[in-house]
């Protein structure tokens, strides 16, 4: 594993607070497989929201700071998406 240096916590407190209380998901769509695919820009959640991935990501492209509007994209598709 490896720490996203620049973690933005902020925006994802409500999603990571499902994650570790509830076990929370992402909705039926990553049960189906799908929910990488609909992911905005190719973004690596688990680098933004939880602050660490994988040394070995598919999406290591991303392990980079976002803008703001890159975050507001994401936040949009976690709220949609995650669920507890």
């Amino acid at each position: 594993m490896i720490d996203n240096p620049n973690h933005d916590a902020a925006p994802f407190v409500a999603f990571n607070e499902m994650r570790t209380a509830t076990g929370g998901r992402i909705s039926a769509k990553k049960a189906r497989g799908h929910a990488h695919d609909v992911v905005p820009e190719n973004m690596c959640v688990a680098w933004h929201v939880v602050g660490k991935c994988n040394s070995s990501c598919n999406r290591a492209s991303d392990h980079r700071e976002h803008t703001a509007t890159q975050t507001a994209k994401l936040v949009a598709w976690c709220t949609a998406n995650w669920h507890a």
